[in-house]
Formats: structure tokens, C-alpha cells, sequence
């Protein structure tokens, strides 16, 4: 084990290795996060709900480093809300939305709002903000209300005797139905979720991929008995392989 260097020979090392050539970009602008055009209209689009805000309470000079203008920011957001799923009162995740959007898109254009001021905030909008709804605008701020749209065990074992005992469709290989099969089991039972891992790194403008390749061989030949050569898979005259590679 190499002995441990003091922090004069440790910064000495670094120096040889020309650390100090490396300053192009060592400055005082701050760093953020990657992300989408779509994500930064979000972001855009919320700043705008701020200046409308701004605007309609001018004479009380509004500003984004005080507690109570932005209480009264969100919960004007609360109230201007449309409802979904047939329920017209807004979702306490919607409201919790659009303050994520707006601490992130003010940051990137204007100091950062302090932590102890936007934990305030959030904790108004999970415990005072609803019975503000509630008393004066006799509106619910309701913690969920999407349908369930996730599938269950019990829609898997359905599925199941469906595809193999209910299912009138003929298919052209008899082979297909069991590499759908194969592809439902593959996605339900993997540890790895599949499925989930495809949609989650395949988002549009995300920069990253699960790419798909497709490598073919020919098929291996095989003598029984030492009497007659056959080849060991029928139909195509290759195997196609496919792997997921992730980067």
C-alpha cells in the first residue's frame, strides 16, 4: 500500500499532471441540469403564469424571495387549475408541478429562491392550501384521481387464457403466438423489467438509447449415426440473434 501523501505533495501531483493548464471553464456561472426544449417550456410557460401574477398585483410589489407572494402565487395556480377524469377539482400533484417548474425555470434566470423559503412553500401547499381550497372556494385539493391504468396479476392470468384458450386468430406461423408468449413473460416476470427499462431510456430528445442489433449465422450441420448430414434448425437458412445494448 502506497503510503498516504500530505496535502502539498497530494496538490504537487496535481500540478505535474497540468492542473493548473485546466481553467477554461472553472468560472463563477452556475451549472444546471440537461435537459429537454420540452422541458424548458414548461419551464418558460410557468415563468409566464409569474409575470401575469406580477403584473395583476402590481401595486403591491410581488416578489419571488417572499414567503407570502408566493403562497398566494400557488394557490391562485390551485384555483386556476382545470380538474381531469371527470372530477373538476385539481390534483395536489399538479399544484406541486407547477412550484418544481417554477423554482427550477426562476433559477436558471435569476438568483435561486432560498431553500428555507421554497420548503415553506411546499409545505404550505401539503397542509394549508387544501383547507384554503376547501373554505374559500368549496373546492377539493385531492391527492389522486387518475384511473388505474397499470395492469395486475390478475389481468396477466386473463391474458394468458385468452391468448390460449379464447383466442379465435390464426396465426400464419403457429410459433408467433408463443413468442408473444414469450415477450408478455418477458416483460411481466423479468427482474430487469424490460419493458420498462425500453420506455423509460427511449424518450424523445432524452440522449440515450437501448440499441437493437441483429446478428445472423448459418446453421450448423449435423450427421446422425454418422449416416445421415441434416441440419439441425428447419425454414430460414439462418439464425437471427438480437441483443439490447444499453449506452
Amino acid at each position: 500500500m502506497a503510503p498516504k501523501k500530505n496535502p502539498r505533495e497530494f496538490f504537487s501531483k496535481g500540478r505535474e499532471r497540468c492542473s493548473e493548464q485546466c481553467n477554461e471553464r472553472i468560472n463563477d456561472s452556475a451549472v444546471f441540469k440537461q435537459v429537454t426544449s420540452k422541458v424548458l417550456k414548461e419551464y418558460e410557460r410557468v415563468i409566464g403564469l409569474w409575470n401575469q401574477y406580477a403584473e395583476d398585483h402590481a401595486q403591491d410589489e410581488p416578489s419571488p424571495y417572499k414567503v407570502k407572494f408566493l403562497k398566494d402565487f400557488v394557490k391562485e395556480i390551485a384555483f386556476g387549475i382545470d380538474g381531469a377524469e371527470g372530477d373538476p377539482n385539481p390534483a395536489r400533484g399538479t399544484v406541486m408541478l407547477y412550484w418544481k417548474q417554477f423554482m427550477a425555470g426562476w433559477r436558471r434566470e435569476h438568483e435561486a429562491i432560498p431553500a428555507n423559503i421554497t420548503l415553506s412553500v411546499t409545505n404550505f401547499i401539503n397542509s394549508e392550501l387544501p383547507e384554503i381550497l376547501k373554505q374559500e372556494g368549496k373546492i377539493r385539493l385531492v391527492k389522486s384521481k387518475r384511473l388505474r391504468r397499470f395492469g395486475t396479476k390478475n389481468h396477466f392470468v386473463h391474458l394468458g387464457h385468452q391468448l390460449w384458450g379464447n383466442d379465435w386468430v390464426e396465426y400464419e406461423k403457429p410459433a408467433t403466438r408463443v413468442y408473444d408468449w414469450a415477450d408478455y413473460m418477458a416483460i411481466v416476470c423479468s427482474s430487469a423489467r424490460i419493458g420498462e427499462y425500453i420506455e423509460y431510456s427511449c424518450r424523445a430528445g432524452f440522449g440515450r438509447g437501448l440499441y437493437y442489433k441483429v446478428r445472423s449465422i448459418e446453421r450448423p450441420i449435423a450427421a446422425y449415426d454418422g449416416v445421415l448430414i441434416s441440419a439441425l434448425f428447419c425454414g430460414p437458412q439462418d439464425v437471427t440473434f438480437g441483443v439490447f445494448r444499453n449506452e
